[in-house]
């Protein structure tokens, strides 16, 4: 392992120690007609991530005619991400994929999908998520 792994290794860590919380991944598999279900092959794993959730809103604007606005809407959003540190993310055993749930034991009541993996060329992968459900 060259200096660079090992110092990106010690600040995930670090990262992980001061900001990290439990992360269960479950993975599922998408089956036509029935949707996401458990995959079999692939264990579901509680490891350390960062959980980021944050709010804003966008505004919707319509047709325009020159200078002439006729009305505004606005639709309020929501992002939420996870970023596993690349040794939390080889503590995994598996590739996490679109359709894995991905729950916070610290939050309960709260359910998320992964709708999209962003993996780094340095092992640490970014999982945006949906709202799944919410009790």
């Amino acid at each position: 392992m060259n200096r660079w792994a090992r110092f990106d290794n010690l600040v995930g860590r670090q990262v992980n120690k001061t900001f990290g919380e439990p992360i269960l991944i479950v993975p599922r598999k998408s089956v036509p007609k029935r949707g996401a279900v458990a995959d079999p092959d692939r264990e579901p794993r509680t490891i350390v991530g960062v959980v980021s959730i944050s709010s804003g809103d966008q505004p919707i604007e319509g047709s325009r005619r020159g200078t002439e606005i006729t009305g505004f809407t606005t639709l309020a959003t929501s992002q939420a991400r996870v970023w596993l540190s690349a040794v939390e993310a080889g503590k995994l055993g598996f590739h996490p994929l679109k359709d894995d749930a991905v729950s916070l034991p610290d939050r309960p009541g709260v359910s998320y999908s992964i709708v999209r993996v962003d993996p780094s060329d340095i092992g640490d992968i970014t999982l945006h998520l949906v709202l799944e459900s919410q009790q």
